[in-house]
This record gives C-alpha cells, sequence and structure tokens, in this order.
C-alpha cells in the first residue's frame, strides 16, 4: 500500500475541525444570556459584512501600491498583477452575495488560527477567547456569521504551508523547491479534512446555512477579508512575508483571462 505521509496530519485536522465546530454549537446554544443569545441574520449584516470585506481590499490595495517598493523584486509582477484587478476584485467580494435568514448569527472565537489551539495528546483545546487585540471590545463582543473563524483557520493552513518551505529555504543552501508541491498537496488536503469534519459536526446548527452554497460564499467573503487584513500587516511589519496573502488572494480569485500564472504558491495544481 502507498504510504500516506499527510495521514497524521489530515486525522488531526478533522479533528480539530470537528472541535471547533463543537465550539460553535456551543455559542449556538440559548442561555439567557442577550450577550449570547443567537440571533437572526439580517439584510443590514450582510450589507455590513461585504463592506467591511471591501474596505479591507480597499486598504491593502492601497498600501500595495504606496508601498510597491517595498515588496520583494521576485513578487513584483505578482503584486503589479493584482492591483490591475482592482475592479474585478471589489466586483468580486460578495459575489456569489450571501442571502440574509440562511443562518443565525452568534458570538465566535474572533482570532481562531493554529497558534490558539493547544495539542494534548491527540486532542485539541482552544484558547485566547478575548478576539482581536486591536479591536474595541465593542466590537470583539459582537456577534457575526462563526465562518469568520473557518476563514481565520484556512489562512492560518495556508500560512504554515508556505511559511514551512520559507523557512528550510532559510535554513539550508540546497534548493528546497521541490518541496512546494508537497506543501501544496499538504495544505489542501489539510484545509478539506478541517472542513469536512467541520461540516459533519456543525450540520443541524442554527448558526451554519443548511445550504452548501451559502456556507461556501460566506466563507470565501470571510477568507477574502482576512487575507487582505494580513496584507496590509505584512506590508506594514514584514514586507518578506507578503508573498503568503498576496499568492493566497491570487489562488481564491482565480487566475485572470490575460495572465495564467501567478507564482510558486498560485492554484494552477
Amino acid at each position: 500500500a502507498r504510504l500516506d505521509y499527510h495521514a497524521i496530519f489530515l486525522e488531526r485536522a478533522k479533528r480539530l475541525g470537528e472541535r471547533v465546530a463543537e465550539l460553535h454549537r456551543a455559542f449556538a446554544t440559548p442561555v439567557g444570556d442577550p450577550a449570547f443569545e443567537p440571533e437572526p441574520t439580517h439584510e443590514s449584516d450582510v450589507e455590513e459584512w461585504i463592506g467591511q470585506a471591501r474596505e479591507s481590499a480597499r486598504q491593502a490595495l492601497l498600501a500595495l501600491d504606496r508601498d510597491l517598493s517595498r515588496v520583494p523584486e521576485q513578487l513584483r509582477d505578482d503584486a503589479v498583477a493584482l492591483l490591475e484587478r482592482r475592479e474585478e476584485i471589489f466586483a468580486r467580494i460578495g459575489a456569489p452575495r450571501p442571502r440574509p435568514g440562511q443562518a443565525y448569527k452568534t458570538r465566535y472565537h474572533g482570532d481562531l488560527h493554529l497558534g490558539q489551539v493547544l495539542v494534548v495528546a491527540d486532542d485539541f483545546y482552544i484558547v485566547d477567547f478575548e478576539g482581536q487585540p486591536a479591536q474595541p471590545l465593542e466590537q470583539r463582543r459582537r456577534k457575526s456569521s462563526p465562518l469568520r473563524d473557518i476563514a481565520g483557520m484556512l489562512r492560518s493552513i495556508n500560512y504554515a504551508a508556505v511559511a514551512s518551505v520559507g523557512g528550510l529555504t532559510m535554513d539550508r543552501s540546497e534548493n528546497v523547491s521541490a518541496l512546494e508541491p508537497l506543501a501544496r498537496d499538504w495544505e489542501r488536503r489539510s484545509g478539506e479534512a478541517f472542513l469536512g469534519g467541520y461540516e459533519a459536526t456543525i450540520a443541524g446548527c442554527v448558526s451554519y446555512p443548511s445550504d452548501a452554497a451559502e456556507a461556501r460564499a460566506l466563507i470565501d467573503l470571510f477568507t477574502l477579508e482576512k487575507a487582505f487584513y494580513e496584507m496590509s500587516y505584512e506590508l506594514a511589519n514584514r514586507p518578506s512575508w507578503v508573498r503568503i496573502p498576496l499568492e493566497g488572494i491570487l489562488r481564491i480569485l482565480g487566475p485572470h483571462a490575460d495572465d495564467r500564472t501567478h507564482g510558486a504558491f498560485a492554484a494552477r495544481d
């Protein structure tokens, strides 16, 4: 039988998805406290979420245009390609448009990524529920779709895959480019296993859309918002890391009609 080098990671990714779903089920359980009661999603919520994602993209593209000289030279073409797709990006955000009423909004973790997960034997504890530290407390306590947490974890899996190969490149003198396809495969399959565990466990919960297409639309919306936020952060603090959100965004957008390649970690499998 063919040895699957990713088997242990895939099983753990699935279990992590199950634990996150259990967390979201707990948040969606009525407890009599208005601060934690699930609430119906309205048109105004969807408008706000789309507006927040577009503002995240706007800020990131402004920063990218302004600080293009800070982008590593080997990524400059990808950065320019992204800037040239500005109109497409704003049209893409919120399309297909999520429908209000498909799922309830609840409290959620608010800053979920692999660094917020403790491994204990073959299981996980999720920690640090204070939300995004840069946000005011009122914002951190606001209810929203818990699928924001799913977007955060998928982005974190992408960071883990790309950063692992980048770390080896810095630590070793030999060419490690052959590892990139393995890392892409690990990321794709780990993300699928995580989502599989989550979807199987969250099914029927009031905070999860009964329509799979609606769930996918929300995850895509929040993932783009998160990736553009990461781009702004990396440009301001670690320009050499901008590759991760840049190529993540290009992969989410898919190939442009006039540009079918986007760098080493773009979607071209």
